[in-house]
């Protein structure tokens, strides 16, 4: 069953030219590094500077993997454990052992890629903001279990927050992947009006396969592109193609969909 089954589409706002136009014609999109994101806040956290004689010894039994549990069972001795085994003293090679896994973690952390997408089409601000002050387009990525915006390893909602996320030595001796997932879907409540959600990749700073099947194209309400063109790459994608209008009387927009796609 697909993760958050009430979540059917995802929505990325774009400019038009030199962004989103190439993007749907490439079918490829853009995954940011974390450092070129228009926070100076992303990508902050704090590693909490602790070990629990669980982790040291799941760590230990990883690093000697391909040897007896004899050998797996000294080395745990010598080097991770007190002899009455109910406290940790670790030996100067293991502690750089554990420093490599942490730096593991950061590494992944500062080369990754992310793709950030919204639950919602009709924000006003989002299409200030992201897509040329409504002069560009919202794309609709159906969410489906065989592409990316499906999968919830690495596709799911920001968490908003007051504090850095503070992931533990532990939690990265335990889990590889554990730094990029706090890191990653953690932001400040600032942002929550967003409503945003992440996916990301081993490389950043480069252009990957679209996250799902595009459902539709919405044109901001100050949209100047050409007709022929967008109607052209809809068919073509088969996606709707909608046209977002300033609502009267009050601050909202509202949807006409002016170019069915084939069901």
């Amino acid at each position: 069953m697909i993760p958050y089954p009430e979540v059917t589409s995802l929505f990325k706002y774009m400019p038009w030219l030199g962004f989103a136009r190439e993007t749907l014609l490439e079918q490829k999109i853009w995954y940011s590094s974390m450092s070129a994101f228009n926070d100076p806040f992303e990508g902050i956290y704090d590693i909490q500077n602790d070990l629990s004689v669980h982790a040291a010894i799941a760590l230990a039994a990883k690093y000697k993997a391909d040897c007896h549990w004899d050998e797996v069972e000294e080395f745990i001795r010598a080097q991770v454990l007190h002899p009455r085994h109910d406290s940790l003293v670790l030996s100067d090679g293991f502690k750089a052992i554990v420093k490599q896994q942490v730096e593991e973690a950061r590494k992944q952390i500062r080369s990754l890629g992310v793709l950030s997408l919204s639950m919602v089409s009709d924000s006003i601000l989002l299409w200030s903001h992201y897509a040329d002050e409504h002069r560009g387009i919202c794309i609709e990525f159906e969410r489906n279990i065989d592409e990316d915006s499906g999968i919830l390893e690495n596709s799911r909602p920001v968490i908003y927050s007051d504090m850095y996320p503070t992931p533990s030595v532990d939690q990265l001796v335990l889990d590889p992947r554990a730094l990029t997932n706090k890191v990653v879907y953690t932001k400040s409540h600032h942002w929550a009006y967003e409503r945003e959600w992440r996916l990301w990749k081993d490389k950043g700073n480069q252009k990957h396969p679209l996250p799902g099947p595009v459902k539709s194209v919405i044109l901001g309400s100050n949209w100047q592109g050409s007709q022929e063109d967008i109607q052209r790459i809809c068919r073509d994608l088969n996606a709707d193609l909608v046209q977002a209008k300033i609502v009267k009387g009050r601050y909202d927009i509202e949807f006409e969909t002016i170019q069915h796609r084939e069901t």
